[in-house]
């Protein structure tokens, strides 16, 4: 063996080379879907995340009752991150629809049956929060 290995000292943290910071992005910038919360998409987009989602973004205003339907399914996801159930994002939006998929038994159907069913099941659970609170009141 030769005795002129040489080895690496420390090295310091201010000669660490720095990355460059970040551009903050603004709600013109193509990534803006990233930073902006789910729960004010529809405002800053012009219609629901769940559009997006399911991939109807082109479709959507065309047919009324789909379009009715994603807005109950935001609005429903809305009200939880309000409440505090649920964080605002597109991971929890994600675990949101896929819980709704399995409650409603849609996972594997066609994609207008599975926004209806979502939607009817977004109403029903909205109406019966609306039960419970008037109950509360009135106790």
């Amino acid at each position: 063996m030769s005795d002129s290995v040489t080895f690496r000292g420390p090295v310091s943290e201010s000669a660490a080379p720095q990355a460059p910071a970040p551009e903050p992005q603004t709600p013109d910038t193509p990534g803006d879907t990233d930073v902006a919360p789910i729960a004010l998409y529809s405002e800053l987009k012009g219609r629901p995340y769940a559009a997006d989602h399911f991939k109807v973004s082109d479709i959507w205003d065309m047919n009324e009752g789909m379009q009715a339907d994603l807005i109950d399914i935001d609005g429903y996801y809305r009200d939880l991150v309000q409440k505090g159930d649920l964080q605002d994002g597109k991971d929890s939006y994600k675990q949101f629809i896929k819980q709704a998929e399995k409650v409603t038994d849609t996972k594997n159907a066609n994609i207008n049956l599975k926004i209806a069913k979502i939607a009817e099941y977004a109403k029903f659970m909205n109406r019966m929060q609306d039960i419970e609170r008037e109950r509360d009141r009135w106790q």
